[in-house]
């Protein structure tokens, strides 16, 4: 019996045993497969990486050609437009430069450095032409008035005999002609002296007529000024101006005393305002660009007698204007004393000839 048992327990030893081989066969078998179809998997993403890498790459080849393409392109139509710039940069200096000397010829024909004045001349040229044709007309008429006088004189005098006393009446009649020379000269001067001063009046007004018209579009939101054609709008517009100003400290007391500006903004807005204006006048660049012409101290016309304290210290406006009237001066002498002596040398041959 008992073996009986053992043999019983023996086979359901064995059915478990071949029931545990199958199971572990089956699941080697089912791992084996898994395994696979990793395999079969990783090879598969294997080649689609494969795939998109050369997908992408030339993607990536074709958009590097069309990109350098394009590149290329804008680098051909950028140098264009470069040579294009360049030649009109050296256009723009060439006509600069030829404007540059033209001024320059402008300058040394008409012997003034001032723009204004040049401007003011080239404005004024049928006035004074009109004017020297007149003094030319006068003075054809005046030469044959005198003309016909000496003509006349010679007949009524030919064959007549003049006094040689040296008290007679001819020594009256020259020294009559010398004193309304004389007087003749010191009207010439101060007609010269006239035409000056109307000149720098009139360049005076000018200024003042540009400056009134500035003012007036800066005072405008106080007061609406009138614009300045002619010298008799001046009056008119000064006491517009002077409500106008009435009316902008009002103004500025009433912000002050609200508080909307600080005295201390006001000041540090000034200061800033001159150090600005100060660097832009060391600027050498702003200077090339906006001042042709040396500008004086005074904000007169400047000489145009340059280079010629050979490195000394520069003399004031001053200075200048009284070497200038010196000059002015000495020629006037010299003119006048050449008249003299010309006079003086007829009169002794008069004399000779009456003696």
């Amino acid at each position: 019996r008992q073996s009986a048992q053992s043999a019983q327990c023996l086979d359901m030893l064995q059915q478990d045993i071949d029931h545990e081989r199958e199971a572990r066969e089956e699941a080697h078998r089912n791992m084996l497969a898994a395994l696979q179809s990793k395999i079969e998997a990783k090879e598969r993403r294997i080649k689609f990486e494969e795939w998109r890498h050369e997908v992408a790459l030339d993607a990536a080849n074709e958009a590097f050609n069309a990109s350098a393409g394009r590149l290329r392109k804008l680098y051909a139509v950028e140098k264009l437009a470069g040579n294009c710039l360049q030649k009109i940069t050296f256009e723009q200096v060439e006509r600069s430069q030829a404007t540059e000397d033209g001024f320059q010829k402008i300058r040394e024909v008409t012997g003034l450095a001032d723009v204004m004045d040049i401007v003011h001349k080239f404005l004024n040229r049928d006035v004074e032409h009109e004017q020297l044709k007149s003094s030319v007309k006068e003075a054809e008429v005046r030469l044959e008035t005198l003309r016909d006088q000496f003509e006349r004189f010679k007949r009524d005098t030919d064959g007549m005999t003049f006094d040689t006393k040296p008290e007679s009446k001819s020594r009256d009649i020259y020294l009559e002609v010398e004193e309304y020379e004389n007087r003749l000269a010191h009207l010439l001067k101060e007609h010269e002296q006239s035409r000056q001063r109307l000149q720098q009046s009139t360049l005076q007004v000018e200024h003042m007529k540009r400056w009134a018209n500035r003012m007036g579009r800066s005072l405008a939101m106080f007061e609406d000024c009138t614009r300045v054609e002619k010298p008799a709008d001046l009056p008119l517009f000064f006491q517009q101006m002077q409500r106008a100003v009435d009316k902008f400290i009002a103004h500025i007391v009433q912000q002050i005393s609200s508080g909307k500006v600080q005295r201390k903004n006001m000041s540090q807005v000034a200061s800033k305002e001159y150090h600005e204006a100060r660097r832009l006048l060391a600027d050498k660049d702003f200077l090339k660009a906006n001042c042709r012409v040396p500008p004086s101290l005074d904000g007169a016309r400047p000489t145009s007698r340059q280079g010629q304290n050979n490195g000394d210290e520069d003399p004031t406006p001053k200075e200048f204007q009284t070497d200038r009237d010196n000059c002015k001066k000495e020629s006037r002498d010299r003119l006048s004393g050449g008249g003299i002596r010309k006079q003086e040398h007829r009169k002794q041959k008069k004399l000779a000839v009456s003696n």
